[in-house]
């Protein structure tokens, strides 16, 4: 907590102190005045939800007062030891909020755990009869969508491929062809995901259906992935990228249970 809001801080410093005169701004492209006028919102803009998050009552006049008094590099109202002081109070009242705010989540994320594992029961049971599923012992669904070429990876390949995630309700929770396609180990991968590429082919498109014991169980993934819910994703499978890196062992990632073992754990 010490660390984000002394990094907090110095973005904000650091982005004042080296913003360009408008001479140098107007020499490169896309960042002109206007530019930094959208930046410096965005930026306030942030600062503003995160203490709202951390349940800080900031009086705004003061707030503004000193921030500016610190860009201008105009001496505090306090003593560096009332400085220390107030800070060290700050974060310990933000890091308690921060902590009673995380068990309450934790608390209704566990209550909705039964009724997700219902729900998700439920939805693989009718999904199963409908028209092109296949259903195989694992309890992994799939349709494919398009066929591919070639043989399916090994288990300790790497592969290319674009994913979209959507919850039951069909709302989208994921979507890599508004950015990158990924490239992910298929050890590292939840058991559907690994089931369902020992099956795929390069080129091959398909949309599967994950009950929650294959996907993200009941940790799920913070924030995105309530506990025990079905998923669906389609998955373009793009190439086989060959043999994953086995050194240093590190270097290919966990399980996303396992990535999420420790993480604070949100309802949605």
């Amino acid at each position: 907590m010490k660390e984000k809001l002394l990094i907090i801080a110095f973005i904000g410093v650091l982005f004042v102190s080296c913003k360009p005169k408008e001479s140098e701004a107007q020499k490169t492209p896309g960042l002109d005045q206007d530019f930094f006028k959208k930046a410096s919102y965005i930026m306030g803009y942030d600062l503003g939800k995160s203490t709202i998050r951390d349940t800080l009552n900031l009086d705004i006049d003061e707030f503004l007062k000193g921030y500016k008094a610190g860009i201008k590099g105009d001496s505090s109202l306090f003593t560096a030891k009332e400085l220390d002081s107030l800070r060290n109070l700050l974060q310990d009242f933000i890091m308690l909020k921060q902590s009673d705010r995380q068990v309450a989540e934790r608390k209704a994320w566990q209550e909705n755990a039964p009724k997700n594992k219902l729900k998700s029961d439920s939805f693989m049971l009718a999904n199963k009869t409908k028209p092109g599923v296949i259903t195989t012992p694992s309890g992994l669904q799939y349709i494919i969508l398009k066929e591919g070429k070639g043989k399916p990876p090994q288990p300790d390949d790497m592969v290319k491929f674009h994913i979209i995630g959507y919850y039951m309700d069909g709302s989208k929770f994921d979507d890599t062809y508004e950015k990158q396609p990924l490239k992910m180990p298929i050890a590292a991968m939840v058991p559907g995901w690994k089931e369902a590429f020992s099956m795929m082919t390069p080129g091959s498109k398909w949309k599967i259906f994950l009950p929650p014991e294959l996907g993200f169980g009941e940790r799920g993934m913070p924030p995105l992935i309530p506990s025990n819910v079905a998923l669906i994703f389609e998955i373009e499978f793009l190439s086989n990228e060959g043999k994953a890196p086995t050194t240093p062992s590190s270097s290919v990632p966990p399980p996303p249970e396992e990535l999420n073992k420790n993480a604070p754990k949100l309802p949605r």
